[in-house]
């Protein structure tokens, strides 16, 4: 996860987009990137229990946008 954040180009206002129910080393290396890139980190909630696997992808749609 390090390595592709780091290979990637972010810019100003950019948005990086994870759930609450990343791994925590992951969760590290991306607020780690977003830090150094001076871009947002954005957190979708996601609720337990599921009431269905759709719900996860709604959450994480709702919080996407053109920045992402």
């Amino acid at each position: 996860v390090n390595t592709v954040l780091r290979s990637l180009r972010f810019h100003s206002g950019d948005e990086l987009l994870v759930t609450d129910q990343a791994y925590n080393a992951c969760r590290n290396a991306l607020n780690f990137a977003a830090e150094q890139a001076g871009v947002r980190v954005v957190v979708a909630a996601v609720p337990f229990p599921l009431r269905s696997s759709d719900e996860i992808v709604q959450r994480v749609l709702d919080l996407a946008s053109p920045r992402t």
